[in-house]
């Protein structure tokens, strides 16, 4: 299973699914995989949250989560990275080239 075909067509991929747990198709949730999750998030500004990441790691491993988890914190990751968006598009010769060079690579796994 590719994910970009998993998301394209996602009834299809949950009757896949299913039949791949031999489950009825019905058990799955209508509005599974309708709904993004996880989007990906990039940094406006990247050095600046790099920084604050590895500041993060080091309170987590000082024993000091409350800090890392206040509202401060949140503001500033919010800040850092802005709300999650999708990624910009693909420029089309990097996508065919992708394309081109996992071409054998996705056939051997789509068998």
């Amino acid at each position: 299973m590719v994910f970009e075909g998993t998301t394209r067509d996602v009834e299809r991929t949950k009757r896949a699914v299913a039949d791949f747990l031999g489950v009825d198709p019905a058990r799955i949730p209508r509005d599974a995989g309708k709904t993004a999750v996880n989007k990906s998030m990039i940094a406006r500004h990247s050095a600046l949250f790099q920084a604050a990441h590895r500041i993060s790691q080091k309170l987590r491993d000082a024993d000091r989560d409350w800090l890392v988890s206040s509202g401060a914190a949140r503001r500033l990751k919010r800040w850092l990275v802005g709300e999650p968006s999708s990624l910009p598009p693909m420029a089309s010769a990097d996508r065919a080239w992708l394309a081109d060079h996992y071409w054998d690579e996705f056939d051997r796994i789509e068998r």
